[in-house]
């Protein structure tokens, strides 16, 4: 079988196209896992009953902020993501029902990005519009590692004494999320009585 040089010459241009259009993903996946690398934890999730320190790094307006469970007086849900997680990605969804269906007189809702790249988080929120949920960005090595943000994602119930209630690791499912559900109307039930 015998190629005309038409063909050969665009068959050549289409390999070369193809090549230019892989390294680019290349590069572009290597800069983006540069951006989105999370400091090595050792920990896994985190433990029910683990009292977790002050909650502290950056909002989305690059402003320090710390926050002691204490002091709300509530229960605090942490919704725990990392931009380019695909877990995290098919779970937000899921939080969205959650954050809608929840008695925010009995919860205060928190989301924490393990990236510290502003425009990544930002991006992510938008992308998903879940702007009216606070976002922590979180880039302290000790806060990191006691929130256990090698891990993620991560759906967690914390009491006002600061200590974890309840954790539902790894990527939501309708029956986590029922659980999860279920779970704060028993809390919402129990503290309006």
């Amino acid at each position: 079988m015998r190629i005309n040089r038409r063909t050969l010459l665009a068959l050549i241009v289409v390999a070369g196209a193809l090549l230019l259009a892989n390294a680019a993903l290349l590069k572009q996946n290597f800069a983006l896992r540069s951006r989105l690398a999370v400091q090595a934890s050792h920990s896994g999730p985190i433990a029910a009953g683990k009292l977790l320190p002050a909650l502290k790094g950056l909002d989305l307006r690059g402003r320090n902020v710390s926050m002691d469970y204490g002091q709300s007086g509530r229960r605090v849900a942490l919704f725990i993501f990392g931009p380019g997680c695909s877990a995290c990605e098919q779970t937000v969804a899921y939080w969205k029902t959650i954050l809608k269906n929840a008695d925010s007189s009995v919860f205060s809702f928190i989301g924490i990005s393990v990236v510290s790249d502003k425009s990544l988080t930002q991006e992510f929120v938008n992308r998903h519009d879940v702007m009216g949920l606070p976002i922590v960005m979180v880039n302290d090595p000790a806060c990191r590692e006691a929130y256990g943000l090698g891990f993620i994602p991560q759906t967690l119930i914390v009491a006002p004494d600061g200590k974890v209630e309840k954790n539902w690791p790894g990527m939501l499912e309708p029956d986590k999320v029922r659980d999860i559900q279920a779970y704060l109307m028993e809390k919402s039930t129990s503290t309006s009585n």
